[in-house]
Parts: C-alpha cells; structure tokens; sequence
C-alpha cells in the first residue's frame, strides 16, 4: 500500500525503546539512546538528546511539554519552542514512570510510595507539590490515567485518584478503593 512506510532496514543500530505522536502531529522515535523526529517520511536525528538507560521510553505531555523518561534519564520537549532540555535538579526525585492528568505531569516517587506532580501546563515542580498512596502503604511501581481518573499500581495494591480541581491539592484518592 502506497500510504504504508515500513521502517524496516531504515539503518537504526539498535532496538526501538519508544515512539508517539504528540497532539501537534509530531513523531518521535527513540532508538537505542537517540531521538529522532519523523520529517519529510524520513526520521532525523536530535543530536542534543541522549537517553540513557535500556529499558523502553515513556512519554507524557501536557500540551505545552512533552517528557521522555527512561531509567535516570528525563528529557523536556517544549512543543512550542521545540526546544529541549533536561530535567536536573529541579525534578526533586528519581522517578520511573509519568502520566499527564489535568494538564500536570505526574511522577512516582522511585522506591516509594509518593507521587509528586508539576504544575500546570509546566515542567515546574514546588517542593510541597507531593502524595502519599495511602490505602497500603507500598512502593508506587506504575502509573496510569483513565477516564479522568489516575491509577497508582503500588508492589501490592491499586489506589484509584480523581482531579479536584484545587490547586494546593489537584489530586486525592477516592473513597471506597
């Protein structure tokens, strides 16, 4: 089918550890631990943006930002600017998994039981902007947002989460889960 480009013998050394489309129609590809950006039928290398690690690639955005993240490696991409830049200090905690709900970006906090969250339309982070699982305290291992609703898999437990509209606290469990 002349719409169908395989990617197949395309000249990548290494495995694909993620790819996605972002709301503006961008695709990005990660390949060992380079990025490319679909341009023209063809992915081209971002030279600046280095992900390390093995494992796959996950990738949040928030409309304004996307977020790369894999192992001790998060990268920025201002979806406007297109310009990128890479999280340092100012992520607060090491973090192995994010999701976007209600504009934020929402880590788990790496060997706990803590989420912490950007705010919106951001890759800020406030110091006090974090919670705890509550229901069974156990490390936070995975992350995910459904039908407005955030999803914390813990090592033994699920909590389910809602957005409540509160910029102090945008996020709490709900009750009876």
């Amino acid at each position: 089918t002349p719409a169908v480009k395989t990617l197949y013998g395309s000249g990548f050394e290494s495995r694909c550890r993620g790819m996605t489309t972002l709301s503006g129609g961008s695709v990005y590809a990660i390949y060992g631990h380079k990025v490319y950006k679909l341009e023209d039928d063809r992915f081209l290398p971002i030279p600046e943006v280095f992900i390390g690690g093995n494992k796959s690639v996950i990738v949040a955005e928030n409309n304004n930002y996307a977020c790369f993240i894999s192992e001790n490696t998060i990268y920025t991409l201002d979806t406007i600017s297109d310009k990128w830049g890479e999280y340092g200090e100012e992520l607060l905690y090491p973090a192995d998994d994010i999701v976007t709900l209600s504009q934020r970006f929402i880590f788990n906090r790496r060997g706990t039981g803590q989420i912490f969250w950007t705010d919106v339309l951001s890759t800020k982070i406030d110091a006090l902007s974090f919670a705890t699982a509550e229901a069974n305290p156990d490390n936070v291992t995975a992350l995910k947002t459904h039908d407005k609703q955030l999803w914390i898999f813990g090592e033994e437990s699920t909590e389910i989460w809602y957005s409540t509209g509160d910029s102090d606290l945008p996020f709490a469990p709900m009750q009876g889960t």
